[in-house]
């Protein structure tokens, strides 16, 4: 074939080969495009991750402290007056009043957007909370009741909930630049009162 036919051969061509360019133009180009999207839906995913942990360490501070008063306060009770019995003073509802947990319960369905390196302690966190502030009325005095709870069903989950959380909330100030670490709270004698509680109890025959 001459190079005049093979021209002519390959003019005829043009527009079909134009299209094909054209085409692989347009998918390269959406490629890069999803590419960019995908960058900034992950940007902005980190971004909503660390605005969450960060609202979860302010409420998480303030339950910590609330908790730490409650076993605490529980603590000295016990130590004084004996480790069982559902007597704990009305006053005390007052004097420790239970926070609820607002943020967490707003934040339940987004809180998968968290690494599982904060999800987990701050998911235990909070369940060491509810368990401690869901045991506490119950050592109020109640005449109908038949089973007596020690200090050990409030005070046990609330040392964990003041202790445990202590590594999450140093990676949560790292990811938010904070630059004083939160402290952590006193419990008080609530150590003190579990022991107590743990020499009281009789030995298994």
């Amino acid at each position: 074939m001459s190079w005049w036919a093979l021209y002519q051969e390959l003019k005829g061509w043009q527009s079909g080969i134009g299209s094909i360019l054209g085409f692989g133009g347009l998918i390269a180009g959406a490629l890069f495009n999803a590419r960019l999207n995908r960058k900034r839906d992950n940007r902005l995913r980190d971004i909503e991750a660390i605005t969450i942990a960060l609202s979860l360490y302010g409420e998480i501070k303030l339950l910590r402290e609330n908790v730490a008063a409650i076993a605490s306060g529980l603590g000295a009770w016990f130590i004084i007056r004996g480790a069982y019995g559902n007597d704990l003073p009305d006053h005390y509802r007052e004097i420790y009043p239970v926070r609820e947990p607002t943020l967490y319960n707003a934040l339940a369905s987004k809180l998968g957007m968290l690494n599982p390196d904060l999800l987990l302690p701050i998911t235990k966190f909070y369940s060491d909370y509810e368990a401690a502030v869901g045991h506490f009325p119950k050592l109020f005095n109640n005449e109908g009741r038949t089973i007596s709870y020690g200090p050990e069903w409030v005070i046990e989950p609330a040392v964990r909930a003041v202790e445990d959380i202590e590594a999450g909330l140093r990676r949560i100030e790292r990811l938010g630049a904070i630059q004083t670490p939160a402290s952590i709270p006193s419990t008080g004698r609530a150590k003190e009162a579990l022991r107590l509680v743990e020499d009281l109890r009789p030995d298994p025959e």
